[in-house]
């Protein structure tokens, strides 16, 4: 690779894929299967698949997070639930303890409260993701 790259973060885990976990109001990203990313947006050409308007959000997108100055020790990520996606500052590699975090396999209703989420009512207490 040349030395005139545009050099991005790593991924809140480096090379491994996240899962994020919650305990006692803290949030964390650390090795699993991959429900917790990064939240670096990157810039395509205007394409079939990443036309002009998508091209305009994104844009959008990476001012708007540049604003933003993650809280010492913490990463901007991406948390995937089965609701949606949640902007949040994580801990990367978080030292919770085992059996008693809420993630992303947890009921929704322990997603909903952990996670603080509005506007969302769970449908389904038995959910587990694949």
């Amino acid at each position: 690779m040349g030395d005139d790259l545009v050099r991005y973060p790593m991924t809140v885990c480096a090379f491994n894929a996240c899962s994020w976990s919650s305990f006692s109001k803290s949030i964390g990203c650390g090795g699993g299967s991959g429900d917790c990313i990064d939240a670096t947006f990157l810039k395509a050409e205007v394409s079939s698949f990443h036309p002009p308007d998508l091209a305009i959000a994104t844009e959008k997108i990476i001012e708007a997070l540049e604003g933003l100055k993650a809280p010492d020790g913490t990463k901007l990520a991406i948390l995937e639930t089965p609701f949606g996606n949640v902007l949040a500052y994580v801990q990367p590699d978080p030292n919770f303890p085992q059996g008693q975090t809420v993630t992303v396999k947890s009921s929704q209703r322990e997603i909903i409260e952990a996670l603080g989420l509005i506007d969302v009512e769970p449908d389904d207490e038995g959910y587990s993701a694949a």
